[in-house]
């Protein structure tokens, strides 16, 4: 078995939009969350700050070239 790249998965669903972004780390898909938040606001004129919701961020280790069911890679 070869080792294969992994990406990281931040999900954010609120109860109007859902949010994705990817990372090459935990950290760098927080953050492209945390900047889609921000163009969020300004787009739709909001004022909530992402602390609000950071704790319903969802992360997830993604390899690519794999095939995942209900979001467990499918071995």
């Amino acid at each position: 078995m070869t080792n294969k790249a992994t990406v990281y998965l931040a999900s954010l669903d609120t109860r109007h939009f859902s949010f994705r972004a990817i990372g090459s780390t935990e950290a760098k898909a927080l953050k492209a969350l945390q900047r889609g938040w921000k163009r969020h606001m300004v787009q739709h004129k909001g004022n909530t700050p992402f602390a609000e919701f950071a704790d319903d961020v969802e992360m997830s280790a993604i390899k690519l070239g794999e095939c995942y069911r209900d979001r467990e890679q499918i071995v």
